[in-house]
């Protein structure tokens, strides 16, 4: 299944965002490792600037959304647990 959500970025939260962004970029086999214990297939992030401010798209392929987002809550990878905080 195939899911597109969509947020506003407050403004001070921007830079944590985009640092962020780069952080998973760095680290793309842990990334990998959490989204195959996900059972997603895919996973994008982009910041989409509009005139009233920039917005989160977010697009995740996955076998079951549910069992996606509840496998993440309780894992205990690293880079999961950062990105919880």
């Amino acid at each position: 299944m195939l899911t597109v959500s969509f947020a506003r970025i407050k403004p001070d939260k921007e830079t944590r965002l985009r640092d962020w962004l780069i952080e998973l970029g760095e680290r793309q086999d842990e990334v990998r490792l959490s989204l195959a214990q996900e059972g997603t297939r895919q996973e994008q992030m982009y910041i989409l600037p509009t005139s009233d401010g920039p917005i989160l798209v977010y697009v995740m392929e996955a076998e079951d959304v549910r069992r996606a987002y509840s496998a993440y809550g309780a894992s205990s990878l690293p880079i999961d647990e950062s990105y919880r905080m």
